[in-house]
């Protein structure tokens, strides 16, 4: 690794894809170089790709040092899944991984 945050970046891609295949039903391995290759074709981006049913997935791997904001995490004391809301868009939905994992295999038994 040519840097601490390429190797950062490494390891929390391989700990996002062997999360991913704790889930009954689910099979996730690491893209070939991070996604690098993205511009080149849509089938080489994103950090892990998962295999879910029927359907594969491009994962995005992010791991910050700070603490999310206080309002955040309010937000996941007071529910099992969050979402958050932008203007004039789709929400995007977050969860722990446990919700999730236990929603994944819900539906694969």
């Amino acid at each position: 690794m040519t840097s601490k945050q390429k190797a950062k970046g490494y390891r929390y891609e391989k700990k996002t894809e062997e999360y991913l295949n704790t889930i009954n039903g689910v099979s996730a391995k690491r893209s070939f170089a991070s996604g690098a290759y993205g511009k080149f074709s849509k089938e080489l981006d994103g950090d892990v790709r998962a295999d879910i049913g029927t359907e594969t997935y491009k994962v995005e791997s992010k791991a910050r040092d700070k603490e999310f904001p206080k309002w955040m995490e309010n937000a996941f004391t007071q529910g099992d899944m969050v979402f958050f809301w932008k203007p004039r868009s789709e929400p995007v939905v977050a969860m722990p991984f446990e919700v999730f994992k236990k929603m994944l295999e819900s539906v694969a038994d």
